[in-house]
């Protein structure tokens, strides 16, 4: 069959559901309507379930890293968060995300506070708390509902390396006891990319996801003209119409962390070992490490350092499983009830280690 036949038989076939598909689509992101999306997304399908997730995290998806109202510019670290309240939404939530003078995410304190030993959560979106508000954090949670004194110094999309000189360039690490390590699977490639510079005080400039300066990241307006923009952009990407719609058809969208991120879990277990080894600031702390990732990623570097015989100079692994229902349903991130469930499991590995002294 000739080519051009070929082409135009192809588009003709898939004109009506692609039509359907895109002005139905177009309804929902306009409306932002969750739960109509959330039985959209939920069918077996295609294109629909993966074309939106394409959509969202190609388009739709708000990056706080890449918003000058949130982040600013260090030379030392790229970025940082910048001090005070900046809104961070997006069709699944709404918040506001507030850094205090001191560098930490804002959090809700216990009124009687009876944990004398200060902990520090280290960690990136998942720990600083995307997309919820500053008291439904995991680290404000473990401060107001079960008292413990913890202090949250975690940065969207940092990797070991960054948690750490954060850490101390706003004085965190010096003065805390305990430092609650919260492990990503991506920040498996940053860290490797970091130690084979020689350098773990200097940060790259040319790691993939570093950030481009203030708005750097432009994400689309939610509207009918977003999606059609989206979908041009889409399309200009491919060869030619047939090869546009052949992407409709076959993609296969899938949430942060299943995909492989190119650094083995061995790898990514020595390397993070060999990051705390050479900080000597860590030394006397005790050093507690959980792994969270994407929906549906597994936590490989954790299982990993489980089976080493000998994890110096961490004290402790602690287990955290979650749930579908603790994810966002398009976004990857922790909702308010995953903050929950982490905050609780958190609570009772630490009283399982005694750490919950009295004060005077």
């Amino acid at each position: 069959m000739n080519k051009n036949i070929k082409i135009f038989v192809v588009a003709i076939c898939w004109l009506p559901l692609f039509v359907l598909g895109i002005l139905y689509l177009s309804i929902l992101v306009i409306y932002s309507n969750i739960s109509n999306i959330k039985n959209l997304t939920n069918q077996s399908y295609i294109p629909f379930k993966n074309i939106t997730n394409l959509l969202y995290f190609d388009y739709f998806r708000p990056q706080w890293q890449g918003s000058s109202a949130c982040t600013e510019y260090d030379n030392e670290l790229i970025y940082k968060p910048r001090i005070g309240e900046a809104s961070f939404n997006s069709p699944e939530f709404n918040t506001t995300i507030t850094f205090t003078n001191e560098g930490f995410r804002k959090q809700q304190k216990s009124k009687t506070c009876s944990v004398r030993k200060k902990l520090l959560i280290l960690g990136d979106s998942h720990s600083m708390g995307w997309g919820v508000n500053d008291d439904e954090t995991f680290s404000s949670i473990l401060n107001s509902e079960y008292g413990w004194n913890t202090s949250n110094a975690a940065c969207s999309s940092y990797e070991t390396v960054r948690e750490i000189l954060y850490s101390l360039k706003i004085n965190a690490l010096q003065t805390s006891d305990v430092i609650l390590f919260a492990y990503c699977n991506n920040d498996a490639p940053a860290n490797h990319e970091i130690i084979k510079t020689g350098n773990l005080r200097k940060v790259p400039t040319n790691a993939d996801d570093w950030w481009r300066g203030p708005g750097s990241y432009h994400q689309q307006e939610l509207s009918l003209k977003g999606v059609f923009s989206a979908l041009k952009s889409l399309y200009l990407s491919e060869k030619n119409i047939l090869q546009f719609f052949l992407k409709l058809k076959n993609t296969k969208y899938v949430f942060g962390g299943i995909h492989d991120v190119g650094v083995s879990a061995a790898e990514s277990a020595g390397d993070f070992l060999l990051i705390l080894k050479s900080f000597p600031e860590l030394n006397n702390k005790k050093i507690y490490v959980f792994e969270i990732n994407g929906k549906n990623a597994v936590p490989v570097t954790l299982h990993r350092l489980s089976k080493l015989s000998n994890i110096e100079p961490i004290s402790g692994l602690i287990e955290i499983k979650l749930q579908p229902n603790d994810f966002f349903l398009l976004d990857d991130h922790l909702n308010s009830v995953g903050h929950k469930s982490v905050a609780g499991q958190i609570n009772k590995f630490l009283i399982s280690q005694k750490l919950y002294e009295q004060a005077d």
